[in-house]
């Protein structure tokens, strides 16, 4: 029996530095393998303000029954005027600059979340009036029909008659062929909506290396469009407007992103809407006021109308339509309205000259443009509202309208660019984050909280508790614990997360 043991110096040296191996192994099993600093996100609000009391109760009406986020409805709307305008009138800032109030715009979020269900309901009145243009055709076709047995029978030299014109206002087909064919039919202008953008954009350009986005580039600037193909006939429009809206998951933005897109200025032209939470809301009994929801109809119908008795022409053959020709007026701006447009103008210039981003700089260049079209829509809405008359004045080298874009209009659109800019901005930085990064701002916020209140090394009865607080089932937690790139299984029910966050 050995009573007394001891190390020499050596030895003991020795002990102390594999201690501090041991303790090294074991800090780094447990610690997480990187760090991230998230910052709280910018809540920016979609600015409903802008609209007249009318427009604010409709969506109010909407979100409540049907608990979708508000934004979407109130993009919706906006398309939805957008293409009640259509070619009919537009915006001048000076003579030389017009603007129409065409937009391209993109609500960003998850499958589910209710992009679709929002736009339906926005578009609502212009279905019915597609309707109407399906029955007017349906009796013309009738009319056409007996007119054509009249000359048979009779054995007349006199020509066929023009065949009766189903107008369109809402399509789905994007292929260029079928849209510019479409728009020579109705000059006017259409409005294209895609349940998915995505199945849109993808297809661009697959099989005439670049003519699509050339296309639609022109489109968006409401300047002439043709197709040209060696088999078929050229088909040329003087004035192209598609307003185009649809949804696209947040996931897949970086794919509308693409430096093509953005080099070319594809991407810019988008305006993304983008709600605070990607959480569905619980549903409820609510049901919207049919009075509220009515009106909403009636004021939209009303600017439908008198834009199409005051711009537009339908050509008759014996009581039926066989073409509609549209003759545009411009709605002129007060003073003050082009001074605080002009001023706010060169700001974004400015800014634009400072910005390393060529992405965010091509988009405030067409915010510039949207501030205009924004404008357009605003104050034709509020007159809607107050059921205004349009007319047209002057003469026909200067067809301007009896409304102007009050400076309170141009504040509001301002409101609204202001708006698009953030969000332009958040899905900028979204894009920008590194993989870790990602992740954790992808997460739903219940998740998040979970994440950031886990002890950087812990067993699942820890997860289980917070889950339990954050009100996640326990099928949902325990498929969060098997996500690699937040986990790392170290035992038995024991975990450490590879990522540690820190909102300092």
């Amino acid at each position: 029996m050995i009573d007394n043991f001891s190390f020499s110096r050596k030895g003991l040296d020795r002990l102390q530095a594999i201690k501090e191996e041991l303790n090294d192994e074991v800090e780094k099993r447990s610690a997480p393998t990187k760090v991230v600093y998230l910052e709280e996100k910018e809540s920016y609000t979609f600015p409903y303000e802008v609209f007249p009391d009318t427009i604010q109760a409709v969506i109010n009406e909407w979100h409540k029954a049907f608990p979708l986020p508000a934004e979407y409805f109130a993009a919706g709307i906006l398309a939805a005027f957008s293409g009640a305008i259509g070619n009919s009138l537009k915006v001048e800032y000076k003579r030389g600059y017009q603007e129409p109030g065409l937009l391209y715009m993109a609500l960003v979020g998850p499958p589910g979340l209710g992009k679709t269900p929002a736009l339906k309901r926005a578009m609502n009145p212009l279905v019915k009036q597609e309707i109407n243009f399906r029955e007017n055709y349906k009796s013309a076709k009738v009319t056409y029909a007996e007119v054509c047995h009249e000359i048979k029978e009779n054995k007349e030299s006199t020509p066929k008659p023009p065949p009766p014109l189903c107008r369109e206002l809402i399509i789905d087909d994007s292929t260029t062929e079928a849209v510019a064919g479409l728009m020579r039919e109705n000059p006017k202008g259409l409005i294209l909506i895609k349940d998915e953008l995505m199945g849109f954009i993808g297809g661009m350009n697959k099989y005439n290396k670049g003519s699509d986005a050339e296309f639609w580039l022109s489109t968006w600037s409401n300047t002439i469009a043709k197709t040209n193909r060696a088999t078929k006939e050229t088909v040329f429009v003087k004035s192209s407007y598609v307003t185009i809206v649809g949804g696209i998951q947040d996931s897949l933005v970086n794919k509308l992103a693409t430096a093509a897109n953005i080099n070319n200025g594809f991407a810019s032209r988008f305006l993304f809407i983008v709600p605070d939470s990607f959480d569905r809301k619980p549903d409820s009994e609510y049901e919207a006021d049919p009075v509220v929801i009515k009106k909403y109809q009636q004021v939209l119908s009303f600017l439908f109308e008198q834009l199409e008795k005051t711009c537009g022409s339908a050509q008759l053959y014996e009581g039926y339509a066989t073409g509609f020709s549209v003759h545009p007026g411009k709605m002129r701006m007060t003073s003050e309205a082009k001074t605080v447009f002009l001023q706010w103008k060169n700001k974004m210039i400015e800014k634009g000259n400072h910005s390393s981003s060529e992405w965010e700089r091509g988009s405030l260049t067409k915010l510039e443009a949207y501030c205009l079209r924004f404008s357009l829509i605003l104050e034709l809405i509020q007159a809607a509202c107050e059921e205004k008359e349009i007319r047209k004045e002057g003469d026909e080298e200067e067809p301007h309208i009896n409304l102007e874009i009050q400076l309170e209009t141009v504040q509001k659109a301002i409101q609204l660019c202001a708006y698009f800019e953030a969000m332009l901005n958040r899905i900028i930085d979204n894009l920008s984050q590194g993989k870790e990064e990602s992740a954790l701002s992808t997460l739903p916020k219940s998740h998040l909280n979970v994440y950031k209140e886990l002890s950087n090394q812990f067993e699942r009865s820890e997860a289980m508790e917070l889950a339990d607080k954050w009100k996640l089932s326990e099928s949902s937690i325990k498929r969060f614990l098997k996500r690699k790139d937040l986990f790392a299984r170290i035992g038995h029910g024991k975990y450490k997360k590879t990522i540690a966050v820190n909102n300092e």
